[in-house]
Parts: structure tokens; sequence; C-alpha cells
């Protein structure tokens, strides 16, 4: 396994627009899990051990595929459910057929990804979108 150094941040950034109100939830429509899902919450879902462990997970199991040209960045898209399961992971603004080699790699990291402590909504676990900016 090549020795991978990865740099990330996690964030719930997204296209809509949070209100003044912090205490509001957001809602929007997930058509790949063909869902409703939060985009803003109370409480985002957090990656069990942290930021830290996260870093971790990706670094023991990513192994760079041969391809033609080197790719070090990934836009991923991901929901986490009620349950806290890691459902519907894609590389944002990409059709599974234009996916590199890099970029199935990382999906299937992803699927492979344990259980995290769900997001909430006024105290109610609830399905939550989120985004991961990697650097590998």
């Amino acid at each position: 396994m090549l020795s991978v150094s990865l740099f990330f941040l996690l964030s719930c950034a997204t296209s809509s627009k949070s209100t003044s109100n912090n205490s509001d939830c957001i809602l929007a429509y997930d058509t790949l899990s063909n869902q409703e899902v939060y985009v803003y919450v109370d409480k985002m879902p957090r990656y069990q051990g942290g930021s830290e462990e996260l870093l971790l997970f990706f670094a023991e199991n990513f192994n760079y595929p041969k391809q033609e040209q080197l790719q070090g960045t990934f836009l991923i898209e991901f929901i986490i459910d009620k349950d806290g399961k890691l459902i519907a992971p894609r590389i944002k603004d990409k059709n599974m057929s234009e996916l590199s080699e890099s970029e199935k790699e990382v999906l299937g990291i992803m699927e492979r990804m344990p259980r995290w402590n769900a997001g909430s909504c006024h105290e109610k676990k609830v399905p939550v979108k989120m985004f991961l900016p990697l650097k590998l």
C-alpha cells in the first residue's frame, strides 16, 4: 500500500442558504437516494473518533490505482442516515461512467466506512447530506 498523506476539511457546505436563526434545520430533496435529507441541522453527523480517525481510515484503505494522470483532489458527497450509516456516496457533479479509477477507489472506501454518529434536528436523529473535500 502506498503511503498516503491526506488533508481534508469535513463540511456541510451546500448550495442552500441557512436562515439567520441557527436553530432552523433545512431540508432538500436528494435525487440519488430519492428522499428528503437535511443540509443543515443543529448537530452535524460526526465520524466515530473524529477527524483524525477519518483521516486514518482513508490512509489505511486507499491504494492509488494505476491511471494515466494522477488525481489528488476529490469532492465527495454522501448522506449519513438517521442510524449513522453512510449511503449514496458519489463524486460531486459526476456520473458513474465519468469516474476515474481513483474516484472509484475513493467511493469504494466510502462504502466500507463504519457507521457515524448521526446528525440531529431538535434532538431527533435525521438523515444529513454531507460533503467531504479530500486531497490525497
